[in-house]
């Protein structure tokens, strides 16, 4: 049994490394005339093959368990109703390849939607402990950060198949840039990732886990420098969004550790001045980009703000027509081109919006099943004593503008990996986590 568990918790701790690099085994390619759509590939990532290890070896762990201990009493408790009403989720999601137009890509929808359930599931089995969770995911994002920083600086992102990177150029049409008259074309930062937006959302996520490290660790300059470097990697991104999530983020962390936030800062401010000076050095540097990409003013950002409106209606358009079952898991695309076939083959792309995305592919019934899973998941895992639903409230407000702007947390394999992990970080936070709130002796006595 320790064995097993000793090869559950490196596989888990490889999986949550490795998943920055979209190292991908391709299958089937799809073109819109002569253009690849990336939304409608079908193909394994290299982390879902370590991430279907780490299941079966959970599911050997539990088998032994059971000849070991004898059966396990099921009872009706509220744990129980949120993996039930996550089955109905999957079944549903797995009944709509049955309507779905692409159907082969429906069930690779639905088979990543499994897999991610299960991953969280595995996170709450607690094989591996909160802790070293959180320095995993930080460590993970050294290498994409320095690879981001470094294609920001020279302007050119490299190609290598084996580590899933693509080749970006500033001098090239395509890529996601920033482009005026006075400033040129600079090229975002795409570090390991296949957008700017979605690698500033990882970078969101390990920022987060290197600040609760940051007030628990005691040596804090190797967790310094990774913040700095997760900061510096974030701000070449440019990400609207990611900045907006950013700025809640910190808000929430002030209130978070409010009581014992001033002792905090007194005995770190050499690192918080530092942290200021790190990020006003780079606005300072780089302030022409920042306005540029703020007032949205330029032509380049004018075409992304009307691409924007444009596909929330036509998002809205496929809702109306699917309302009650949707158009089936990852299907949207093929929604779009049947209802707009005279678009550009750019063009086609998810709406910029999770909330509208998931409910045009699962319609108002597969909408139900999830939200039901979520209330059954905070009823029973996010207990916040008598200040529970004003954290989780807190929790969605923090990552709202990205799921408002952007659709990267669902439409992506490793974005709906990175979903889970945020909320699994919510709740180890949750029940005054001894970790961050240690508990006061009593009498004298520890």
């Amino acid at each position: 049994m320790n064995k097993i568990k000793k090869i559950i918790e490196f596989l888990l701790c490889l999986y949550i490394f490795i998943l920055p690099w979209q190292t991908i085994l391709i299958f089937k390619e799809n073109f819109i005339v002569d253009y690849k759509n990336q939304f409608g590939t079908l193909g394994l990532y290299f982390s879902e093959i370590i991430l279907w290890l780490l299941i079966i070896f959970v599911i050997i762990f539990f088998i032994k368990k059971i000849k070991t201990e004898g059966k396990i009493n099921f009872f009706w408790s509220l744990d129980r109703k949120f993996i039930f009403s996550g089955f109905l989720f999957l079944s549903y999601s797995f009944l709509s390849i049955i309507w779905s137009f692409d159907k082969e890509l429906a069930w690779q929808k639905s088979l990543q939607i499994l897999e991610m359930f299960l991953f969280f599931l595995i996170l709450l089995l607690n094989f591996v402990d909160y802790k070293k969770i959180l320095k995993v995911l930080v460590w993970s994002s050294i290498f994409p950060g320095v690879l981001g920083i470094y294609g920001f600086l020279t302007q050119s992102f490299f190609a290598n198949k084996f580590l899933g990177l693509s080749f970006y150029d500033a001098s090239f049409s395509g890529p996601s840039i920033i482009a005026g008259d006075t400033i040129g074309r600079w090229l975002r930062n795409y570090g390991s990732f296949p957008h700017p937006n979605f690698f500033a959302g990882f970078l969101l996520v390990s920022f987060l886990a290197s600040c609760l490290l940051f007030k628990i660790e005691k040596n804090k300059i190797f967790i310094f420098l990774i913040m700095c470097l997760q900061l510096m990697s974030l701000f070449f991104t440019f990400s609207r969004s990611a900045f907006l999530s950013l700025f809640f983020l910190l808000m929430f962390l002030l209130y978070f550790f409010r009581k014992d936030f001033k002792i905090f800062f007194r005995e770190n401010k050499i690192y918080f001045l530092a942290c200021f000076c790190l990020v006003g050095f780079l606005f300072l540097i780089f302030k022409p980009l920042i306005f540029t990409r703020l007032a949205g003013q330029t032509l380049a950002e004018q075409r992304s703000y009307s691409e924007r409106s444009e596909l929330n209606f036509e998002s809205i358009e496929i809702i109306k027509n699917n309302f009650l079952f949707g158009i089936g898991a990852g299907n949207y695309i093929f929604a779009v081109l049947k209802n707009n076939p005279e678009k550009m083959p750019f063009a086609y792309q998810p709406v910029h919006n999770i909330f509208l995305l998931f409910f045009a592919e699962f319609g108002l019934f597969g909408t139900v099943f999830f939200i039901s899973m979520l209330y059954f998941f905070s009823k029973f895992y996010l207990n916040f004593s008598e200040k529970k639903y004003n954290y989780v409230l807190i929790i969605f407000c923090l990552f709202l503008p990205i799921f408002l702007l952007d659709h990267y947390f669902y439409s992506f394999y490793s974005g709906m990996a990175y979903f889970s992990l945020i909320c699994f970080i919510f709740f180890g936070l949750s029940s005054d986590n001894p970790l961050f709130f240690p508990r006061k002796a009593k009498n004298g006595l520890n």
